[in-house]
């Protein structure tokens, strides 16, 4: 009997981009063409190198799509990258990238929802604004949406009347003091802690390496998930092992993963180096895996590819193959000193910071700055 396998010899990306741009896309028949399934692309796509998601896998007459959120979240779609597919006659397999939650963002960086952006004047806008794009949110079917809520928000009534699934405690520093904005640091910090005492929410993450995190949440009667750095602290999740790497050119950090006494295989990356990213890493992991349900491994892939416009941005440049710039919102001198330390890190031959300051704010943030 012949036990030459000879399915190794075909190529299922030959033909792929063929006459009239009308190529098949991978098919697999198996066992002995008893079931048959392929990916399904875009409408009338039929050279999966022109779509960028899969929105199903052929069942028959159905289409089925895996999923590791909650029914109620699922989009129909994910997203997938060429690198993480194998296409075979008798096998297919994809990594899906998206976890099924289609969610919405307003912050610092504006407003973002499915494919639409509008820029916004404040990082929390105003009350009626921001009613008025969580209905165009849902109107959209994006049901969650990552909110940044600034002290001065809470202070002014910006979030009054909203009601939080998660509400969640990353850092204070001595900033956002004078001039136009808070008295002093007590005023700035309690402003802040109205978050966790005044807005009732389902579940409170707190960043547990943050000497404030003890007083923001105390006296709270919602359960509290803990993030840190530090193993030794009680924290439900934490990371452990930082260290500078980079993968793909692009720079950033390896470090490990517990969920309680429970590590996660392998080491995970970040393209953001610095201890304070792998703590906002973190942040996100405690929300989507204990609120959404996101395995560990979907957000980790994720994790990798992570990138925020304005922070700790990547620029390179052909004309200056050895220059890496670095575009990040540095904005006080805690900031600005946690992001040099982790470049310094790397041991550049040269280290080059061209720093301002917005106006009408803080003349403290200014010196900071300075001396920095």
């Amino acid at each position: 009997m012949n036990s030459i396998d000879y399915t190794q010899y075909v190529d299922t990306n030959i033909g792929t981009i063929g006459h009239l741009l009308q190529a098949t896309s991978p098919t697999v028949q198996s066992p002995h063409g008893a079931a048959l399934v392929e990916p399904v692309f875009r409408a009338g796509m039929k050279d999966r190198y022109f779509s960028d998601k899969i929105f199903g896998f052929t069942a028959g007459h159905a289409i089925v799509m895996p999923t590791a959120a909650p029914l109620g979240y699922m989009e129909g779609a994910s997203g997938f990258d060429h690198d993480f597919e194998v296409a075979k006659p008798d096998h297919y397999e994809v990594l899906l990238e998206d976890s099924g939650i289609p969610t919405g963002y307003i912050g610092t960086n504006g407003i973002d929802y499915k494919s639409f952006h509008h820029q916004t004047v404040n990082s929390t806008p105003e009350s009626a604004e921001i009613y008025r794009y969580l209905r165009y949110m849902l109107d959209e079917g994006v049901a969650t949406c990552v909110l940044e809520i600034s002290s001065q928000a809470l202070w002014m009534g910006r979030v009054r009347g909203l009601v939080f699934d998660t509400v969640l405690f990353t850092n204070l520093s001595r900033d956002h003091i004078g001039g136009v904005e808070h008295p002093d640091f007590e005023h700035y910090r309690d402003c802040k802690r109205r978050l966790f005492t005044d807005y009732p929410a389902a579940a409170v993450v707190v960043n547990g390496d943050d000497p404030h995190g003890g007083y923001m949440t105390a006296g709270v009667e919602t359960p509290v998930l803990g993030y840190s750095t530090d193993r030794n602290n009680g924290s439900l999740w934490h990371a452990s092992e930082i260290r500078p790497a980079s993968r793909g050119g692009r720079i950033g950090v390896e470090f490990s993963v517990a969920r309680g006494e429970d590590f996660m295989d392998e080491p995970w990356f970040l393209p953001l180096p610095g201890v304070f990213n792998v703590q906002n890493a973190l942040a996100a992991l405690t929300v989507v895996c204990e609120r959404f349900g996101v395995e560990p491994l979907r957000a980790k892939e994720s994790l990798a590819k992570a990138v925020v416009a304005g922070r700790f941005e990547t620029v390179s440049h052909p004309a200056l193959p050895d220059v890496t710039f670095v575009i990040d919102y540095a904005h006080n001198g805690a900031s600005l000193t946690a992001i040099l330390d982790a470049l310094r890190v790397y041991r550049p031959k040269r280290l080059i910071c061209l720093f301002g300051s917005v106006g009408e704010r803080t003349q403290l943030r200014r010196r900071d700055l300075a001396e920095v």
